[in-house]
């Protein structure tokens, strides 16, 4: 699933294409839907003619603002891609917004996306969104948000009620970073780690962003232009299991949450505090 910094890279790339110019035409070629959906002659309609103000970004979610004063809310899910139309049509296209000399095309083959026209983002996740990991908020207010919970803090850091933006890849990333393990429990934490979570994960995040993404062996992520990003050669834990960790040469570990994988390194990332 495409995280925060994905996203982001989708927010600048769509920015500076596409602000303050005027939506020719919408149309949808496909009948199948996704998770959750204005309907097509809903979005048909409330997209034509109208042009893009600003696009802004909270998490996972993309934030249109259009000269209606309303706003197209688009969460990619598991695989959706907003995407330079070529000639052809990619498979499992959902949607076309054409502008003067070039259009768009929303690509999502599991359908777990979202495209939502509505009145303001306080309708992004019901309301239910923490704060954006790259926003400006407190060291104090972190912390108090994932003390509260006794789960492993890998765990916690993907809930997006607690804190938005982070998913199964910058989650491994950021707690290698900060040296804490992903079976640490929240309650447990001490100021100083959160502090080190808060530091070191918005420095990563920044990097990632100037790589422009990370691509995993899967190919799930592309960018606007369909290239690949390149943090994924900058990855310390994720996806490297069995390979030595590039700070210490102790063997990176794999393991399940819920279903969910995680990778570190037994020795640079500590349990206990």
């Amino acid at each position: 699933m495409p995280e925060l910094v994905e996203i982001e890279t989708l927010r600048r790339q769509l920015s500076s294409l596409i602000l303050g110019s005027q939506i020719t035409g919408v149309y949808s070629p496909s009948k199948a839907k996704l998770r959750s959906l204005s309907s097509y002659p809903t979005l048909i309609r409330e997209l034509r003619q109208n042009r893009v103000q600003k696009i802004d970004r909270t998490g996972k979610y993309l934030i249109f603002r259009l000269s209606t004063e309303k706003v197209l809310i688009s969460h990619l899910g598991m695989s959706g891609r907003w995407l330079v139309l070529g000639e052809t049509k990619p498979k499992h296209s959902h949607l076309v917004v054409e502008f003067q000399g070039f259009s768009l095309v929303y690509v999502d083959p599991r359908r777990f996306g979202q495209l939502l026209v509505a009145r303001s983002e306080n309708e992004v996740a019901n309301g239910a969104l923490g704060p954006d990991f790259l926003s400006r908020f407190s060291v104090n207010d972190l912390y108090a948000r994932l003390i509260r919970h006794r789960q492993f803090v890998k765990k916690v850091l993907m809930d997006q009620s607690v804190i938005a933006g982070l998913g199964n890849i910058y989650a491994d990333e950021v707690l290698f970073q900060a040296g804490i393990s992903p079976l640490a429990h929240c309650d447990k934490l001490p100021l100083e780690k959160v502090s080190q979570i808060d530091s070191c994960g918005k420095k990563l995040l920044k990097k990632a962003i100037s790589f422009g993404g990370t691509t995993l062996a899967d190919g799930g992520y592309v960018d606007l232009y369909g290239r690949n990003g390149r943090f994924q050669n900058h990855l310390m834990v994720h996806a490297r299991e069995g390979e030595p960790c590039l700070v210490c040469g102790e063997t990176v570990q794999k393991g399940k949450i819920s279903a969910r994988s995680y990778y570190f390194c037994s020795n640079c990332q500590k349990e206990n505090f």
